[in-house]
């Protein structure tokens, strides 16, 4: 029998040395590179055949595809009080692809890879295996989904193009107005500071950082460089070499709008690629960068759907539960809480879809934000509180009222034990039954699901 996408995952957590404790305390100190390579590559092979598994699943609501910068715990907790599953960057995948032999040689060549020393890299996959662990009820569950996104990169094979990659004109002078270009001090030897000030054409300087938000995947560090060529035709030997340099005025002008188009093609790239899976698995594309989505409006504007915009709203809600739960056990309680976690669904559903961001006063929307979170958080809560009260001292009551009966009815009988035991089995029986009856119907309370979570929280 094929191995579903959850027990997938279940298995590797249990079984493979990535997510062992003992080998992410010591950094893999005790793994060959060898089998730290195989243990990866046999990671990465499960990993794009569980994705294809998700694919293949219809999903029964909202599938939502999240980018690095957006998928912290908090966003994560979030959506999924509203989300069926949440898609995410699989950071550990590209690790693979770094530390296989040809792209360790072309590291070694260009001078940007680590050599034969892996210590780096070990200690950023025992990170990253560390981070995934900590989602590991979440993913082993199907809620979260980690995602290989660097695998095109696998599937289309190495290549490098040496003609000029073009930004679109309809873009260019969008990107050109948001970049932010510094110099950098290339002279230090431990790192090369940003400088504040941004970069004058007329003060030409040899490293730049060009920039359009705070997120990593949208800056990029350029140094300037003059390549000279020589040819011996009698030797048949061609030669080249690149020194870096200050470039000239003229040079400097023309050097800053490659740099700044060359940032924004790996921008276009990188968005490229988080829109390819999200059309793959179905799922609905969430960025909380500004600029992302501001370059997303111009490439493909469309008209978000109901679901979307209850997302949206939900990112903005300020749930105070959200900061007592972490994440698995969020996902625990909502897989034992199914029909708790309709009903409040469709209750955010009903107060959030008509919300906009776009039109509406961000005072007034606030103030509406603040009212709805109150209201689910307080009030709701507290009506399931006070039912629950009732109910449990109702029963308490109940059970009162069925051991007088068995005792009267001991005092009164000449077959105290058989009559006893009937009454009292009987008694407990509709009793138990009366309770889990409205215990049951609770559930369909919207309230219910934030105040098992608040419970959960502080067992």
């Amino acid at each position: 029998m094929e191995r579903q996408p959850d027990s997938y995952f279940k298995v590797l957590f249990e079984e493979s040395p990535l997510f062992q404790q003992r080998f992410i305390d010591e950094q893999y100190k005790t793994l060959s590179n060898k089998d730290l390579l195989q243990e990866l590559e046999a990671y990465c092979n499960g990993a794009l055949h569980n994705i294809s598994q998700y694919q293949e699943v219809p999903s029964l609501g909202l599938r939502l595809s999240l980018d690095n910068r957006s998928a912290d715990e908090r966003t994560l907790k979030s959506l999924l009080l509203y989300a069926s599953s949440i898609a995410i960057p699989d950071q550990l995948f590209p690790e693979y692809i770094s530390l296989t032999p040809l792209n360790r040689a072309l590291n070694d060549t260009f001078g940007i890879g680590t050599g034969n020393d892996t210590s780096r890299n070990r200690m950023r996959i025992a990170n990253l295996a560390s981070s995934l662990l900590e989602k590991r009820t979440a993913i082993e569950k199907g809620f979260v989904i980690p995602v290989p996104v660097d695998a095109l990169s696998i599937q289309q094979g190495i290549s490098f193009s040496f003609s000029p990659k073009r930004v679109p004109d309809d873009l260019r002078v969008f990107f050109k107005n948001k970049a932010e270009v510094r110099p950098v001090d290339s002279k230090c030897k431990d790192s090369w500071p940003v400088l504040d000030e941004q970069v004058s054409l007329d003060a030409p300087c040899e490293t730049i950082h060009v920039c359009f938000g705070a997120e990593s995947d949208l800056e990029q560090v350029f140094r300037f460089a003059r390549t000279k060529s020589s040819v011996d035709i009698e030797a048949r030997k061609f030669s080249t070499a690149s020194m870096f340099a200050t470039p000239t005025i003229e040079e400097f002008g023309a050097w800053v709008g490659q740099s700044i188009d060359g940032t924004a093609v790996r921008v276009l790239e990188t968005l490229g690629r988080d829109l390819y899976w999200s059309e793959f698995l179905d799922a609905s594309y969430i960025t909380k960068s500004p600029f992302k989505f501001q370059v997303l409006e111009r490439v493909n504007p469309s008209l978000s759907n109901v679901d979307e915009r209850v997302a949206n709203a939900t990112l903005e809600l300020d749930l105070p539960v959200l900061d007592s739960v972490d994440l698995n056990l969020l996902c625990r309680v909502r897989e034992q809480e199914g029909e708790a976690f309709e009903s409040f669904r469709s209750e955010l559903s009903r107060k959030l879809r008509d919300i906009s961001f776009d039109t509406e006063d961000p005072f007034a929307l606030d103030e509406k934000l603040q009212n709805i979170a109150h209201e689910l958080t307080e009030c709701q809560v507290q009506d399931v509180q006070r039912e629950m009260g009732r109910i449990k001292k109702s029963q308490t009551l109940s059970n009162i009222k069925i051991v007088s009966g068995v005792l009267l009815a001991a005092l009164k009988t000449p077959l105290p034990v058989m009559l006893g035991s009937w009454l009292g089995v009987n008694g407990v029986a509709q009793v138990a039954e009366k309770y889990y009856s409205e215990k049951s119907s609770l559930r369909s309370k919207p309230g219910y699901l934030l105040w098992r979570l608040d419970n959960e929280s502080r067992k």
